[in-house]
């Protein structure tokens, strides 16, 4: 029978394949769900302020960009799909084909790698899909809005601007700490936490 006096090496190869194809299997379905593991986005807590001399903003939350964390190459999933095919070949390979140790080991590394590098391709482009359609803060940066409830000097008020296609109330303050009356079209220059920081134009 198939499973009759297994060597060491097929027992590595299937205990490999059936471990890492219940994690790989497991970790996408819990992705799909929205459980998993998301990409990164910036803290709307964080304070964003205007480079005076170039006009450039500049965050201070110290996020990587996503592709530095959620799309390595060496992320769970791909160490999940490694384990799968290199188990699933190995054993193929080696168990049935009779292919040898040496030619089983080296196709079941190769494929193992590959199905990584593959991996980390798909959860970029599972994630790049995913949107839950919140409006964030900091893509209000640079835009214009009109004053909706007067700003008074050191005071907030509230400003609405349109922010991914959709027409949002922020609570905001002048810039220069001047008064913004209502209806004075004013641009997003940087915010603080939940507090847009705008200017008039």
């Amino acid at each position: 029978m198939l499973f009759d006096n297994l060597g060491i090496l097929n027992w590595i190869f299937l205990i490999s394949a059936v471990l890492g194809g219940s994690l790989f299997i497991a970790r996408i379905i819990l992705m799909l769900f929205g459980m998993g593991d998301g990409a990164d986005t910036p803290d709307a807590g964080h304070d964003f302020h205007p480079d005076m001399d170039t006009g450039v903003h500049h965050g201070e939350s110290g996020h990587s960009d996503n592709s530095d964390s959620s799309f390595k190459i060496l992320s769970l999933q791909g160490i999940m799909g490694f384990f799968l095919m290199f188990g699933a070949v190995g054993f193929t390979m080696n168990r049935i084909a009779l292919s040898g140790a040496f030619f089983s080991v080296t196709a079941a590394v190769t494929t193992g790698f590959i199905t990584m590098w593959l991996t980390a391709k798909l959860l970029k482009v599972l994630l790049s899909l995913q949107s839950d359609g919140t409006v964030e803060i900091y893509n209000a940066i640079g835009k214009e809005g009109t004053v909706y409830q007067r700003i008074l000097p050191g005071s907030t008020g509230k400003v609405q601007i349109v922010v991914q296609n959709r027409l949002v109330e922020y609570e905001a303050m002048s810039r220069k700490g001047d008064e913004l009356p209502t209806g004075t079209p004013v641009m997003a220059t940087y915010y603080k936490g939940n507090i847009l920081i705008v200017e008039k134009i």
